[in-house]
């Protein structure tokens, strides 16, 4: 029985330590491009592959 807990306990400790497995994947709401036009910020989204996600800056008041 002692076995089965210290397999339960390692297996969460792995879990809890690999990175990014529960977050939520993030998606492009406006659209893909190479290269993004100026005043537009460019992130990577798993939706648009090794292109860019090209939104608008905001401006900093």
């Amino acid at each position: 029985m002692r076995m089965i807990y210290v397999v339960f306990a390692a297996l969460l400790m792995v879990l809890i330590a690999t990175p990014g497995k529960g977050q939520p994947k993030k998606s492009c709401n406006r659209y893909c491009s190479r290269t993004c036009a100026k005043g537009q910020k460019g992130e990577h989204a798993e939706g648009c592959g090794k292109r860019y996600c090209c939104m608008l800056q905001r401006k900093k008041k």
